[in-house]
């Protein structure tokens, strides 16, 4: 059971680091060269694709515990390399430099279920009223 969790953890890791090594080259984040550990590089490729995404949504998907994944997100964070932002009850992950906070909080809208159907339905029909909204 340990070791099926292990290589599907690692399997995860590896998939976004690979996302994050190519980062550089895409303006998305910049990898200092002495650092390979392979949590930072996937969470390295991680916030670059799925930006504004809360703690527990990235501490999930890259299947890290709570306080591996918060000691990975400091340690980019005092290196400059993400940014987070708290959304109400949530602290949300950016590329660093990459958003104002205008955008942030727009990411944030979009990445919940709710304010990203009534988006989608007022870019479908932008003089729907309330009551269409609602049904």
């Amino acid at each position: 059971m340990t070791d099926d969790f292990d290589g599907r953890k690692r399997e995860t890791l590896r998939r976004f680091a690979a996302i994050g090594a190519a980062a550089p080259f895409v303006g998305s984040a910049s990898a200092d060269a002495g650092d390979d550990n392979e949590t930072r590089e996937a969470i390295r490729g991680y916030v670059p694709t799925t930006p504004g995404a809360h703690f527990s949504k990235l501490r999930d998907d890259l299947k890290l515990g709570t306080g591996e994944a918060q000691y990975h997100l400091r340690t980019l964070a005092d290196a400059g390399e993400i940014e987070s932002a708290k959304d109400a009850d949530y602290r949300r992950y950016f590329p660093a430099e990459r958003f104002d906070d205008l955008d942030k909080r727009a990411l944030g809208y979009l990445r919940r279920e709710t304010a990203r159907g009534l988006i989608l339905a007022l870019l479908r029909d932008p003089d729907a009223a309330g009551a269409d909204l609602a049904a």
